[in-house]
């Protein structure tokens, strides 16, 4: 098995939540511009790293830690929100080569783990960190 880790230093953009985007009535265009962002923070990250020269991967295992920071109060999140947010990202890792597409026949499997820090600052510490495996290699 080989692995590979791209480690984004924020959460994916509040922007890219469903329920901002549907029920906020937030236009399309700022969706269409934050996962664009989303998409080159992804590409910038994994391009950062010296890629394995068998990728793009097809056959993968994918987990996805969000590590969460607080200062007073943890936030409760909503997975559903926070998995549905990460799209610009996945859309970056196939464009910089890393996954050969993002759809359920190279994804495997998926799972997605989080944890809560603690920090002295507000915005300080957030990350979405991608762990893929490449299946049978």
């Amino acid at each position: 098995m080989s692995d590979f880790r791209v480690v984004i230093h924020r959460l994916p953009s509040p922007k890219l939540n469903t329920n901002t985007v549907s029920s906020k009535g937030s236009h399309w265009g700022t969706y269409a511009k934050a996962k664009k962002e989303d998409g080159e923070e992804a590409f910038d990250r994994a391009r950062d790293q010296r890629l394995p020269k068998t990728i793009p991967w097809s056959d993968v295992s994918v987990n996805v830690h969000f590590v969460i920071p607080y200062v007073k109060s943890i936030t409760v999140r909503d997975w559903d929100n926070l998995i549905g947010s990460t799209k610009g990202f996945w859309d970056g890792l196939v464009q910089a080569g890393v996954l050969a597409d993002d759809n359920m026949s190279v994804i495997q499997r998926i799972s997605f783990s989080h944890e809560n820090k603690k920090m002295p600052k507000k915005g300080i510490g957030a990350e979405t960190i991608f762990e893929i495996t490449q299946l049978g290699a």
